[in-house]
């Protein structure tokens, strides 16, 4: 049921290989908290000198969710070798008491996704990969909500008994692949 053909060459796993490119490129690396030097106001000391003051982060406690909504106050060298020293503020500019788990060894993660530069990547890559004529969208999910967009009923398919002869063609040649499964998986693609 694909809307469009692949350009000669290319597969279908590329569609999904340039998906994962894209998240790896806009995923920021992170830096290990080498210890939590201060509660209140919190200040940690992480392995890499890579925030600045104003940065906004999260910080992931070794076991634990991460926490966000804070902000670098200050961000000094620290003592360790490219080790950096930050103290926290929330995003109202108020120091952060913090009482929750212990932060050594976890992270310390940058807070941001360039999602617009994401879509553009990907809308290049994927382009090259259908076929001419076809232009691609590219959308990113909201975290708490699933983008449903049902696909046009077959070109070759204008009655009921048309559609039950083309579910009986693809299940017939489709190799052991069921057509509502691979249709539900499109359609769930991108929900945790």
């Amino acid at each position: 049921m694909p809307r469009a053909e692949l350009k000669p060459g290319r597969q279908v796993q590329e569609i999904g290989a340039a998906i994962v490119g894209a998240w790896l490129k806009l995923l920021p690396a992170s830096s290990r908290i080498l210890s939590m030097d201060s509660t209140n106001p919190l200040t940690i000391t992480i392995d890499r000198q890579i925030f600045t003051v104003g940065d906004t982060i999260r910080l992931r406690p070794e076991a634990g969710r991460a926490i966000g909504d804070m902000r670098v106050r200050t961000a000094a060298a620290g003592t360790a070798p490219h080790s950096q020293t930050l103290t926290m503020e929330d995003l109202n500019g108020q120091p952060i008491n913090y009482g929750d788990d212990p932060l050594d060894g976890g992270d310390a993660i940058p807070d941001a996704a360039a999602y617009a530069d994401l879509k553009r990547d990907l809308k290049m890559v994927l382009e090259d990969i259908v076929e001419a004529g076809v232009s691609v969208e590219v959308h990113v999910d909201e975290p708490n909500l699933i983008n449903v967009v049902v696909p046009q009923v077959p070109m070759e398919v204008l009655t009921r008994g048309d559609l039950i002869d083309y579910l009986h063609d693809y299940h017939k040649y489709a190799q052991g692949r069921h057509y509502h499964d691979e249709l539900a998986t499109a359609v769930l693609f991108g929900c945790r």
